[in-house]
């Protein structure tokens, strides 16, 4: 099935050092993948510095991401969750082995983005304004916010 082909794939070119990061697409889409990245690369960080015992910079990594223009609405572009996508990250000089890898496994990728700024920008490619530009911390700090909300609500109800 392309799922299987999809997670094979991923999972190959993780254990040869290609990926980075890979964040699956089928719960919350899209958009919710790219942000899931850009918030955790300050935690990825974090570990980082503590096992080489360097201070973390403490800087998340934003994105730039265009996708293309789909004849289909703007929320199921951003937000549908259709299985075998995945969001990954990879060095820049190890896009082109991907690249060959993927097409070596049968497996469709597309360059959609660079990690770049402190911002998630999404937009779609003829359009200037995008649908999504938000700061990374900023998406980080609500997220915090709200799992710890989400247990502070569950303390009071005991």
């Amino acid at each position: 099935s392309a799922e299987k082909a999809v997670q094979r794939c991923c999972l190959e070119a993780i254990e040869a050092g290609i990926i980075k990061s890979a964040h699956d697409c089928s719960e919350g889409g899209l958009a919710v993948a790219l942000a899931e990245a850009a918030i955790m690369s300050i935690t990825a960080s974090v570990m980082a510095s503590e096992r080489t015992s360097e201070k973390a910079s403490g800087q998340s990594l934003g994105a730039t991401v265009v996708l293309p223009n789909l004849p289909i609405r703007r929320d199921a572009h951003l937000f549908g969750e259709s299985q075998s996508r995945i969001v990954l990250t990879v060095a820049e000089n190890n896009l082109l082995k991907l690249e060959h890898h993927c097409e070596g496994q049968g497996v469709p990728m597309a360059v959609i983005g660079r990690v770049e700024g402190q911002r998630l920008t999404i937009r779609v490619e003829r359009d200037e304004r995008p649908l999504i530009d938000l700061p990374v911390e900023a998406m980080r700090k609500a997220w915090e916010g709200a799992i710890g909300s989400y247990f502070q609500e569950g303390e009071t109800q005991h």
